[in-house]
């Protein structure tokens, strides 16, 4: 295995480990995790993103989509933390009001 395949398998491991913690607490609040909305976020620079080729992986028998844009909080969030995405929104937005 390279180097590379090493390092996801290990981040794999730990966030199958981290999803199974949140889902046990949750079983123990009696709250459900909805799989349909668990996602990986992509962090990075234009370089260190163009070298991921990552669609989404199988984490505890769920595949988990690999985004590059998430809206946490009515906030749109990209991948290069630039929040171009976000400005295009307000602006747009603000267009119509004005």
């Amino acid at each position: 295995m390279k180097a590379n395949q090493r390092d996801l398998h290990d981040d794999v491991h730990r966030i199958e480990d981290c999803l199974l913690r949140v889902r046990e607490c949750m079983d123990v609040n009696y709250l459900k995790l909805n799989n349909d909305k668990i996602h990986v976020f992509l962090l990075g620079s234009r370089q260190q993103l163009n070298k991921v080729t990552l669609n989404g992986l199988n984490v505890c028998d769920i595949f988990v989509r690999a985004q590059y844009v998430s809206k946490d909080l009515g906030v749109l969030w990209d991948s290069q933390k630039t929040m171009a995405k976000q400005i295009a929104k307000v602006c747009k937005t603000s267009a119509v009001h004005l």
